[in-house]
């Protein structure tokens, strides 16, 4: 695999933003909240990311939005898979 001496990097979300972005992909950041009934107490319990280029889509799902980033990147192949 990698050498001992060699450091894996990650890539931040703005950046796989931008990589993503500068090949055509858009990106729609869709939270999930809970169904609580009282609005005040609803958050966000995972992330939807939905890409769209051309007639091309593809969805991913996160619990953070940091990771769902990280796996629509991957999926995309602007990051090296995980």
């Amino acid at each position: 695999m990698y050498p001992h001496n060699h450091i894996r990097r990650t890539v931040d979300t703005q950046t796989i933003r931008v990589r993503l972005e500068t090949q055509g992909w858009t990106i729609r950041e869709l939270p999930v909240r809970n169904s609580d009934p009282d609005p005040k107490l609803r958050k966000v319990v995972r992330w939807k990311l939905v890409a769209q280029r051309g007639s091309n889509s593809c969805q991913v799902e996160g619990i953070t939005l940091d990771e769902a980033m990280t796996t629509l990147g991957s999926t995309l192949g602007v990051i090296a898979s995980t």
